[in-house]
């Protein structure tokens, strides 16, 4: 979707940039596959991410921003549940779906919500 942005921040910006950096040279397409799991691979420590979407229409901008304080390993282990129930209430044909062809958007709004230690903020 041409005007949808989406990014993920780390609690190191030092790391955010180094990333950034990576991507934007390509270096990314240099490293081998083992290199680039060992630089994502978890520390044990669940780092505090943030999962950035940024809509952009001619007239306005809105950001909404989604942080679990227990760490991203967490927010991720929680989504895949949520997609798992709704898979399992409603069939779905064989194929690859893609969330918000499974949700509706404020009922996954709510049930993320519903987790104490998601934050989800909306910048207008």
């Amino acid at each position: 979707i041409p005007t949808i942005e989406t990014r993920t921040t780390y609690s190191s910006k030092f790391v955010t940039w180094l990333l950034y950096m990576f991507q934007i040279t390509g270096a990314f397409h240099i490293l081998s596959s083992n290199i680039k799991k060992k630089m994502f691979a978890s520390n044990g420590t669940g780092d505090r991410t943030i999962f950035e979407i940024v809509i952009k229409t001619k007239n306005t901008s809105q950001k909404i921003s989604i942080q679990n304080s227990t760490g991203q390993a967490d927010l991720t282990a929680f989504a895949t549940v949520l997609h798992i129930e709704q898979l399992l209430k409603n069939e779905q044909g064989t194929g690859v779906y893609f969330s918000h062809q499974i949700h509706e958007p404020t009922t996954f709004v709510e049930n993320l919500l519903s987790k104490k230690s998601i934050e989800v903020l909306i910048n207008e």
